[in-house]
């Protein structure tokens, strides 16, 4: 996975990660923001995406993931994605996937209704 995190207002930016792609877009007046994840989302990669989800659910209520160009994506990928929706629902807002790879979608499927997740099969993140 590759590395950046834009604030689209051009406030400061993160150091860079080196197993993240993060682009942000803010729409407003829902405050959400779009960011794209590419690569393995493993045990040994979640925590830069947790740091970086946690970052922005901090300023956001609804952060739409696009997942199209994850590649891998294990239990403990599955378990922050859960874990960070369930945070935002608390403020009103969750979480989307867009495009969800086999590997993440198998976990979706697996687990079917205990995942409120709301997915997307195709779109932009903003």
């Amino acid at each position: 996975m590759t590395a950046s995190y834009q604030e689209a207002d051009g406030g400061p930016q993160p150091a860079s990660r080196p197993d993240l792609n993060v682009e942000t877009a803010f729409s407003a007046p829902s405050q959400s923001v779009g960011i794209t994840v590419m690569g393995e989302l493993d045990i040994a990669a979640v925590s830069s995406l947790a740091d970086t989800l946690s970052a922005l659910a901090n300023d956001h209520a609804r952060i739409r993931a696009d997942v199209r160009e994850l590649a891998f994506c294990d239990a403990s990928g599955l378990d922050l994605l859960i874990s960070t929706d369930l945070r935002l629902r608390a403020r009103g807002g969750g979480l989307t996937l867009v495009g969800p790879c086999p590997p993440l979608q198998f976990l979706l499927d697996t687990f079917g209704p205990a995942v409120a997740i709301e997915l997307v099969t195709s779109g932009d993140t903003a």
